[in-house]
């Protein structure tokens, strides 16, 4: 471990001292003025591009977290992610040096990816869990004599949440022209799943049908509460033999760090020598196919 670290003190030293001399000699010959406001474009471009690779990236973890139903602060769960990945690569590096430190995060990365995909459309299923109160909101609101726009702003700054933000967005395109029709396009769009379209389309005929708008927002509020009960109940009924195929996934994962970490033997044969790593990734490799497999047959959708 200390020759590692001395390696990689060294290798960080040499570097520094090549990047200074690249700087002396760039100042000593120093270009033309033409090249100079070049090069300075170039730079900029370069900037800019770095500075989009990361928005696009934040949005996207921005996106992976919302999805699966993760809540707080986007940049502690980042953090959190990576002190987990260093004190995993530390670990395997302990014990058997680099090739170890990129088999372990070979192995995290695989039961990271496993957790995504057990977590996708959790958040949406939560998001979607608050359609019937938003329906029930808006329909008081109609019986107190607001109209269609008034119960939904009324509605959505009671309830808050995702949808909540899309309704509000909506009474604004209403404020700016739009009919209420068109207004709740980019909602559903943004959204397409059955909920959404049944709520939104309760709204549209509220709107457009006449009678007793209420009443029928009451009962596709009604019928979102049966369907939403009736998957409810498949995944409990699920739970079970998705909690016995998370224990079989994690169990050997769990176990082979457990032994690495105890005995230095075992880490050595796993992650020091070439038949080690293989076997290592063709069962981690194993174990994922297996965790997936397992999940498509007990999942509930």
């Amino acid at each position: 471990m200390i020759a590692w670290v001395g390696a990689v003190a060294a290798a960080s030293a040499v570097a520094a001292l090549v990047e200074a001399l690249r700087r002396s000699l760039a100042v000593e010959v120093s270009p033309p003025a033409v090249d100079r406001f070049r090069r300075a474009d170039r730079t900029g471009a370069a900037r800019l591009a770095r500075r989009r690779r990361r928005e696009v990236v934040a949005r996207w973890w921005v996106a992976t977290l919302d999805d699966s139903g993760v809540e707080g602060d986007p940049l502690r769960w980042a953090r959190v992610l990576v002190l987990a990945a260093v004190a995993v690569a530390v670990l395997g590096a302990w014990r058997a040096g680099p090739a170890g430190a990129a088999t372990l995060l070979g192995a995290a990365t695989a039961a990271a990816l496993a957790s995504r995909r057990a977590l996708r459309g959790r958040g949406s299923r939560r998001a979607d869990d608050a359609l019937p109160d938003l329906l029930d909101h808006v329909g008081r609101g109609l019986r107190s004599g607001l109209d269609v726009v008034g119960a939904l702003r009324t509605a959505a700054g009671r309830l808050g949440g995702r949808h909540a933000e899309e309704v509000l967005a909506v009474t604004a395109r209403v404020g700016r022209g739009a009919d209420l029709g068109r207004a709740l396009e980019p909602w559903v769009a943004a959204h397409p799943r059955p909920a959404v379209r049944l709520a939104v389309g309760a709204l549209e005929v509220a709107v457009e049908a006449g009678g007793s708008p209420a009443r029928a927002l009451d009962g596709v509020a009604a019928t979102l509460r049966d369907r939403m009960a009736v998957a409810s109940e498949a995944r409990a009924l699920a739970s079970q033999a998705q909690a016995s195929a998370a224990v079989m996934v994690a169990l050997p994962l769990v176990f082979a760090l457990g032994s690495a970490a105890s005995d230095g033997d075992v880490a050595g044969a796993l992650l020091g020598t070439g038949g080690g790593r293989a076997l290592l990734a063709a069962a981690v490799g194993l174990d994922v196919v297996g965790g997936l497999w397992m999940l498509r047959i007990v999942g509930p959708e």
